[in-house]
């Protein structure tokens, strides 16, 4: 007999979560899980590349032959509310966790990058009722996939059953791929972009300056470690002018880099990436997350933020 998990993913992260749930449920109920994943565009970008996409066509083939004992719907982030038979898993572990008002403006400030006009009242109102409703009955929902146990009270406390599947996922999509990505020899210090311009720098140049100033900072302690920039897949920012080493292949999910190199790493830095979070739940990587310039908040939600402050430590510049 067996079991389809069948729904949509946008990235690699998102896959990472899928493949989690397929090996938690081949575990759990001793039967053969298959998926059957439909592709999405995210940010107007290809966010998955051919490399990973294979495994999916390949090292998890959908069944044909015979009917299913049982579908399982896949939502991301959130539960379709009163749907049976459906996990959540993530989209980033902690940072999609806000409250509705500040995601709306996260949203609308992501249409606006792409050129899209932002929600009407109406549309704002529903989306704020929906979120609201969603956001409740997540941390009740006993389906959700993540390395986070995700409940009311220890929202931010790892799963330790999870963590054991979402490394072997990361390690199945890492043994697929050309032993020669990721790969270095040197002590690393790995920053994790995000478009500047949602962080409070006007101008690019101020950007540049404290990327700098970031530099610079780390590498007094490690002069000779090299010093990484990942970009996030929508950060077209120009970084001729700093002395960094850009990733080789940014449609990966960092998790690889992780795991490629988790011996190398010696500190993880970003904004608001969850990426900070996954390098040191699953990997024990040191995370500096920067504040931001236009707000108190790291996230944009009180409770995310605390997540962020429970495991990770800010960046507090010396220069």
């Amino acid at each position: 007999m067996n079991v389809i998990i069948s729904g949509s993913i946008s990235n690699s992260f998102q896959l990472i979560g899928a493949i989690a749930a397929k090996n938690k449920f081949s575990d759990s109920l001793n039967t053969a899980v298959y998926l059957k994943i439909s592709y999405h565009q995210y940010w107007n970008k290809k966010n998955i590349s051919r490399e990973v996409l294979e495994i999916i066509e390949n090292d998890f083939p959908i069944i044909k032959e015979t009917e299913p004992l049982r579908t399982i719907h896949l939502s991301i982030n959130n539960p379709r509310i009163l749907k049976k038979n459906q996990i959540i898993i993530d989209d980033g572990v902690a940072a999609y966790r806000k409250n509705p008002f500040a995601l709306l403006k996260a949203i609308n400030n992501e249409r606006k990058i792409k050129n899209s006009p932002p929600f009407s009242i109406k549309e704002s109102i529903e989306y704020i009722l929906i979120q609201s409703l969603k956001m409740l009955y997540s941390t009740i929902h006993p389906g959700h996939i993540s390395i986070f146990k995700k409940t009311i009270f220890d929202y931010f406390e790892p799963s330790e059953e999870n963590k054991k599947h979402f490394l072997k996922a990361i390690a199945q999509i890492s043994n697929r791929l050309n032993e020669e990505y990721f790969k270095e020899n040197k002590k690393i210090i790995l920053f994790l972009s995000q478009p500047y311009k949602l962080f409070g720098f006007k101008k690019p140049k101020d950007y540049e300056n404290f990327i700098k100033r970031v530099i610079i900072h780390f590498k007094k302690e490690n002069p000779n470690a090299i010093f990484v920039i990942k970009k996030h897949p929508i950060d077209d920012f120009d970084y001729l002018g700093v002395e960094a080493q850009i990733s080789t292949d940014n449609n990966l999910p960092a998790e690889i880099y992780f795991y490629r190199n988790k011996e190398n790493i010696i500190q993880t830095i970003g904004f608001n990436s969850t990426s900070l979070l996954t390098g040191k739940i699953l990997f024990d990587i040191p995370g500096f997350y920067i504040e931001r310039r236009d707000s108190p908040s790291i996230t944009g939600d009180f409770w995310v933020d605390r997540g962020f402050k429970k495991h990770l430590s800010p960046l507090r510049l010396s220069c």
